[in-house]
């Protein structure tokens, strides 16, 4: 920039410019209704046997633009495959218990 224009900016000060001035990262999500609707016929198929990486890989290969944390929530409110004796948490953390002491 300073050899075409004259002007020396640091890089940290032109990304404080351009985030002034409204110039960020593009935000345009998909609506929450698709995302929910996408995520519920995934769990009527093989997607029942997935977890959330998985399920947002999906979603971004039939091009929907999410975050993560979209699709776990969602997943979280749809997925009531827990299997018995685990609770929601715990089965959705992937948290074992192969580690535990067992008291007899």
């Amino acid at each position: 920039m300073a050899s075409r224009h004259g002007v020396t900016l640091s890089e940290r000060h032109l990304k404080r410019i351009l985030r002034n001035r409204g110039h960020s990262r593009q935000k345009d999500f998909s609506d929450l209704a698709v995302l929910v609707d996408f995520i519920t016929t995934q769990l009527r198929g093989s997607g029942q046997l997935h977890g959330y990486r998985w399920i947002y890989a999906k979603c971004r290969e039939s091009g929907l633009r999410v975050r993560k944390e979209d699709v776990r929530i969602v997943l979280r409110e749809l997925d009531y495959n827990v299997p018995e004796g685990s609770t929601l948490d715990s089965y959705l953390e992937g948290a074992s218990t192969a580690n535990q002491r067992i008291e007899y």
